[in-house]
This record gives structure tokens, sequence and C-alpha cells, in this order.
């Protein structure tokens, strides 16, 4: 599963590929397949000339009509046929940095594609777990400090509203992850 190191969600995948390292590298090098080998990647938009030298960019979209996002994907390091850094943004959730690492083996290579991403969806989702718990810690004192009916009554329903919130952000969270592991596969 996912390695979570603050803020930061991590899924790696290996891939076992009937080729040299090199033609691998091949088609990362060729830009305009990208889609080929992107899940949810649905066209090209434009590639820079000097792809896939450090700095450059590839231009695309993702999803599908009427509901497309156009983003960028940056190489940040290259160094074919061993290895590539790039910087994947993925409007409006985050961006992510993915590692494609390969080695040859008999027969073939493996490809070991890391994927670390920072999620707005699934920080929020931290930060949102950070403000519950310093709710339902107020709450606990309130009932503490103030015996009155109507407090008793309110630091209950604060728990149980807490621990509502908590529930939902717990499914939201996995969800996403879910999501994150599944759709990375080349």
């Amino acid at each position: 599963g996912p390695r979570r190191e603050g803020l930061r969600h991590m899924a790696v995948n290996y891939h076992f590929m009937h080729c040299e390292p090199q033609i691998v590298f091949d088609v990362l090098a060729d830009g305009w397949v990208f889609p080929t080998w992107v899940v949810g990647a649905s066209r090209m938009r434009g590639v820079e000339g000097r792809w896939p030298s450090p700095g450059s960019n590839i231009h695309h979209s993702f999803g599908v009509w009427p509901l497309l996002i156009n983003d960028v994907t940056s190489v940040l390091e290259w160094d074919a046929p061993r290895h590539a850094l790039l910087k994947a943004r993925a409007w409006p959730v985050g961006q992510a940095h993915v590692a494609m690492d390969v080695r040859e083996r008999r027969d073939g290579c493996v490809v070991r594609m890391t994927e670390e991403a920072t999620h707005k969806t699934l920080d929020l989702v931290d930060k949102s777990r950070a403000t519950l718990e310093t709710i339902g810690r107020s709450a606990a004192r309130l009932s503490e400090a103030h015996r009155a009916e109507g407090i008793i009554f309110l630091q209950s329903s604060i728990v149980q509203s807490v621990q509502t919130l908590r529930e939902q952000l717990s499914a939201l969270a996995q969800t996403q992850e879910y999501q994150d592991l599944t759709g990375q596969i080349i």
C-alpha cells in the first residue's frame, strides 16, 4: 500500500518488459505517445523540441470531453536507459514526482515506477483530522469544566459530530489512495 510520510503519498509499481531498457526509454522519449502509457491521459497538446531534456515540458490533457483538464509534465532528471524523474501536475488535485527506474534482467528488463505525490485532497483530509482532534479535546475539557445540563448536551453533540466527520474523512482518504494506486499503470 501507500507509504505515508507527513502529507506525502507514495505508490510503487513493478513491470517486467520483454525488451532492452533502451526501448523503454525510447518510448518515454517520444512525448507524443504519452497518452499510450499514462492512464487517464487522453490527448497531447504539445511537446517541446528539447523533450526529454531536464527542464523541458509536454502539454497534455486528462479525462474525457467535456471534462478535460489541461496539464503539463516536466522532466527533472534524465539518465537513459536507467532513470528518469518527471514532475506531473494534476490540477486541481496536486502534483507528483514520478520516477522510472529500469534494470536489465534476463529476457528483458524490470521497470519500477515510483509516484510520490502531494495531493491537495489528502492534505485537506489530514488538516481536517487535526482540526477535529482539537475540537474533540476542547469539547472534553468543556464538559469537565461545566456540568450544566445544556453544556453537557452541547459537548455530547460535538463529540458525536467529530466522530462522524472522522469516519467520513477516513473513507475519503482511503478512496483517494486506492484511486492513486490503481490509476498509474504503464
